[in-house]
């Protein structure tokens, strides 16, 4: 009878454990359909860019750039997660700077005051400045009501009209990496 008992238990737990996934892999899906093709506003105005010259106000809306391709991070969530990644960007903006992409990449880090100094320090260290904004007010959250809560969701490619047009996070999945390049390929 034990034994019964403790393979009716295993298979309950496995049971359980695979209608957690599948429930939580159908609301990744649904929560993907519906960001897919949604106009994203980037209030630039409202945000500061991290600049090597310190922290200043910048209207980042590149004259040359048609796309965007947006990584949001609300520091409350995992900054650390995001700040291994540093390297993994700068290796994305020279593939998208030596073939002259039309594409400019922006990293809008949610945080409070009291951590941009920390924050502007492990950016300086790693040599990846020139594309991170911070947002202490939230403001890309707040014009942007529908941003999915799951963090995966969180990186994505505006088209022209901001529309987004691809999900994912080329820096910490190779199949996501190649496919936004493959994507960047047949639309320019």
């Amino acid at each position: 009878m034990k034994l019964y008992s403790k393979l009716f238990i295993f298979f309950y737990i496995v049971f359980c454990l695979l209608a957690c996934t599948t429930k939580e892999m159908n609301k990744l899906k649904k929560d993907y359909k519906s960001f897919m093709g949604r106009r994203v506003d980037l209030p630039f105005k409202e945000m500061r860019h991290l600049s090597s010259q310190g922290i200043d106000f910048k209207n980042s809306n590149n004259a040359n750039s048609k796309y965007v391709y947006v990584s949001y991070l609300d520091a409350s969530k995992c900054s650390p997660c995001h700040l291994a990644t540093i390297g993994k960007w700068e290796d994305i903006f020279s593939i998208f700077d030596r073939n002259d992409l039309p594409i400019e990449i922006v990293i809008i880090y949610a945080v409070k005051e009291q951590s941009v100094s920390a924050l502007r320090k492990s950016y300086e260290y790693n040599g990846c400045i020139r594309h991170v904004y911070i947002d202490t007010s939230n403001q890309f959250e707040k014009s942007n009501k529908f941003l999915p809560k799951d963090n995966k969701l969180h990186t994505f490619l505006l088209n022209p009209k901001n529309e987004v047009v691809f999900i994912g996070d080329p820096t910490r999945n190779s199949k996501i990496r190649k496919l936004l390049l493959d994507y960047i390929e047949n639309i320019l």
